[in-house]
């Protein structure tokens, strides 16, 4: 109803496509970036995991990974995944599901082999 009416036309709502989702993407990867960055790469916090005690370590060996690497593996995949038509809408919520496993660690953990844990 609201497309026929012309509504969702002039709230510039339809023919949003992956290019803009992308756009909207990495902008959100670059502020990301600017707020956590620093923790990160420091302590492997985030401002919120600081605040609750955790930080994100390597599953491995329990060793701080090199920013790049957080970022590259640990959140473009599911972000990437996250604008794709149709399978964006499931990718965050398989991604959290993982932490129903027996390790408590999501997709994206098992995508950069991380794992979190108290700080």
């Amino acid at each position: 109803v609201l497309r026929d009416s012309g509504v969702v036309e002039q709230m510039g709502v339809a023919g949003v496509g992956v290019s803009e989702n992308a756009t909207v993407a990495v902008l959100g990867l670059l502020v990301f970036t600017v707020l956590h960055g620093y923790l990160l790469a420091t302590s492997g916090q985030t401002i919120g995991k600081r605040i609750v005690g955790t930080r994100i370590v390597s599953a491995t060996d329990g060793s701080l990974l090199p920013l790049p690497t957080l970022l590259l593996l640990r959140y473009v995949p599911i972000s990437a995944a996250a604008v794709i038509p149709f399978i964006g809408n499931f990718a965050g919520l398989v991604d959290i599901a993982f932490i129903a496993r027996e390790d408590r660690r999501c997709l994206h953990d098992l995508i950069a082999g991380t794992k979190v844990v108290r700080a």
